[in-house]
């Protein structure tokens, strides 16, 4: 991306926006939504004492003031701010095709779009929202220099559950919102620990969330963020072969064949297909005259579940890894679970 084209206009743009934000308040919708994901957030939350931590990308970030203001530009960040309870000033991806936050989506339909794509977002949206934060992922990162005058980049990262809570867990600490942040985390552990110990996971089935786009796909092994989840629940024997790099942008998914799945030959598949996610035909339909993959179980007898692509590939957070386990769980074993497990908050 070409940076020379935006700084006179950015630069302008700060100043305006400094001229204008002077003697009032930030303009924008309200950073604390109506109804929060995990608990009604504090009013007046405490401002966090100098907080200093390392990204995905290994930058440094440190905060002395409480975040109010957060843009969003990719999935992870709107699943942890719902959980704290929290609106973004701006969000990119946010439409209602593709809308995640269900319960939420009137709400977020007043959050102002960050136009753009997902490399090249319009920098212009994302100043006029004043952000504090800038939340994205992996493949964003080279915008960090040209967001500096405007906010820090906090590029994130999850290869496994436990990784999204410790991320949840920041953001809580830096918008005085910890309280909120491990409510959702143990919602979420309670959920995992109630449906591991009703499954019995050295037995059949065996279970595999792949996912694809175009002519590319792959698998979500263990040392991934949804993997690690299924890992704890269900029969999950896939592993990331050694040298094998990440093919999802910093959550652990790789590109894997179909010789290779048919060898431990899954029962049921799960399938975030981004394809079929953006309105077009699934990335399935290659493999409608292959042999290979008219041999899997889960082909042969139809267990295929299709998941929402934003919850099941882009959020990777602990609102997603619940959603995710309540339809898969029922799908995996119907008779232990004819119904999706409730929440538990204790």
């Amino acid at each position: 991306m070409s940076r020379v084209p935006w700084l006179g206009r950015l630069i302008t743009l700060v100043a305006v926006v400094l001229t204008a934000c002077a003697p009032t308040a930030p303009a924008g919708p309200s950073t604390t939504a109506p109804t929060p994901g995990s608990g009604a957030a504090p009013a007046t939350p405490a401002a966090p004492a100098e907080i200093s931590f390392t990204d995905a990308t290994g930058a440094r970030l440190t905060f002395t003031r409480r975040v109010e203001r957060v843009v969003c530009l990719a999935g992870p960040c709107q699943d942890m701010l719902f959980e704290l309870g929290v609106m973004p000033v701006a969000a990119r991806g946010i439409t209602k095709e593709r809308k995640y936050l269900l319960d939420l989506y009137d709400q977020y339909d007043k959050v102002p779009p960050i136009t753009g794509s997902f490399a090249e977002p319009n920098l212009e949206d994302i100043a006029k929202a004043q952000p504090d934060l800038v939340i994205g992922i992996g493949g964003q990162v080279a915008l960090r220099e040209a967001l500096r005058p405007f906010a820090p980049l906090w590029i994130v990262g999850a290869r496994s559950y436990r990784e999204a809570y410790e991320n949840l867990r920041l953001l809580g600490r830096i918008t005085g919102r910890e309280a909120q942040a491990e409510a959702a985390i143990r919602k979420t552990e309670n959920k995992i620990a109630d449906y591991r110990a009703k499954t019995p996971r050295n037995e059949r089935p065996i279970v595999l969330k792949m996912w694809g786009t175009g002519q590319l796909f792959g698998i979500d092994p263990i040392e991934s963020v949804y993997g690690s989840v299924l890992a704890e629940v269900t029969n999950y024997p896939w592993r990331t072969p050694p040298n094998t790099s990440d093919a999802g942008g910093g959550d652990g998914r790789i590109a894997y064949s179909l010789e290779e799945i048919l060898r431990v030959n899954p029962d049921v598949l799960i399938i975030a297909d981004l394809d079929a996610g953006f309105g077009g035909p699934p990335f399935t339909n290659q493999f409608k005259d292959n042999p290979i993959w008219a041999q899997i179980t889960a082909v042969k007898t139809n267990r295929i579940l299709m998941g929402n692509v934003t919850t099941y590939l882009n959020t990777r957070g602990t609102r997603a890894f619940r959603l995710m386990l309540d339809e898969v769980m029922p799908f995996a074993y119907p008779t232990l679970f004819p119904q999706p497990l409730p929440d538990r908050e204790r």
